[in-house]
This record gives structure tokens, C-alpha cells and sequence, in this order.
């Protein structure tokens, strides 16, 4: 995906929010780090750029399910362990983030699920190739439609959001 990681960030906000919105302190804050999860493994772009071309950028280990998993599993436990404070909320936020971020790429390119143990790529673009030729011949973008109707999902819960006073309000 090229575009869709931070509206997916928000999408991610906006449907848990109601699950967290006694441990939330601030909006803002909240979102803050759920659009930086949703991000978090393109960090890596900054060493492809400017020390390693060559590698697949994809083999980063911000881009390892595992990693993110495991981050997950972490939050969630602390999660449950402080139940008055922001800080697990907003780890939890930035994990699953990056787990989305994930399962996106998959959609688009192709992602090692087992990687550091294995790094045979995975695509569910690959997948639908080879069980629906014609729907990849007739439609070349699908992936791209996939990623648009992210994009407008987004947008309109934003504007949804946008015309009410607050952005906290109940009905989120």
C-alpha cells in the first residue's frame, strides 16, 4: 500500500476508541500514536535510502509479523496489568498499528510471515492471481481500489467527526 497506512491508522482509532475511552486522557495523544503505529515499519525507509539499496526492504525487522506480534502481546499484557493509565492504551495503539500495517502490505506486495525463521514472501495479491486470473487481466488495480476504499472510509469518518464540535464525543 502507498497511501492507506495512516487513513487505516485512523480508521484503527476511531473503531477502538469506545473500547478505551475511560483510560484516554487526550484525543489527540491517542491518535498521535496510533497514526505513528500505523507508520511505524516504513521507519525503515530511511536506511534503504541512505545505506542499503540493494535489500529487499522488506527484511527489516520492522517489517517481521513477529516483531509486531510480540509487541502486541506485550502491550496487551501490560494493558491489563495498569488499568489507569494512558501509556498501555498508546502502546497497544502503536503495536497494532504495526500489525495492520502488515496485513496491508500483504494485500499489495508481499510480506516473510515467518521471518526471522523463514523468508518465503507471502501475497494475498499472489493468491488472487492464481485463484481469479481474469479478475487480475480485467481489473489491473484492483489493489488500488482496495487501498481507495480505505482512503474513503477514512475520509468519511473524519468528516463524519469533523462536523461535530468535539472530537470526543459519545457517538464514535
Amino acid at each position: 500500500m502507498t497511501f492507506a497506512h495512516l487513513p487505516a491508522g485512523y480508521i484503527t482509532c476511531r473503531l477502538l476508541y469506545n473500547q478505551f475511552k475511560h483510560r484516554i486522557d487526550s484525543w489527540n495523544c491517542y491518535l498521535l500514536w496510533g497514526l505513528l503505529g500505523s507508520v511505524a515499519p516504513d521507519f525503515d525507509h530511511l536506511y534503504f535510502w541512505f545505506i542499503n539499496r540493494e535489500q529487499d526492504q522488506h527484511l527489516n525487522f520492522s517489517h517481521y509479523p513477529l516483531f509486531w506480534v510480540l509487541l502486541l502481546i506485550f502491550s496487551a499484557f501490560w494493558f491489563v496489568i495498569d488499568r489507569k493509565s494512558q501509556n498501555p492504551v498508546s502502546a497497544f495503539m502503536v503495536s497494532f498499528g504495526g500489525f495492520i500495517h502488515m496485513i496491508l502490505d500483504t494485500v499489495t506486495g508481499h510480506i516473510f510471515w515467518l521471518a526471522p525463521f523463514s523468508y518465503k514472501p507471502f501475497s494475498i495479491g499472489e493468491l488472487v492471481e492464481a485463484a481469479n486470473p481474469w479478475l487480475v487481466q480485467s481489473f489491473p488495480g484492483w489493489a488500488y481500489g482496495v487501498e481507495l476504499l480505505i482512503l474513503i472510509w477514512s475520509f468519511s469518518l473524519f468528516s463524519r467527526n469533523s462536523l461535530r464540535a468535539c472530537p470526543q464525543s459519545e457517538a464514535m
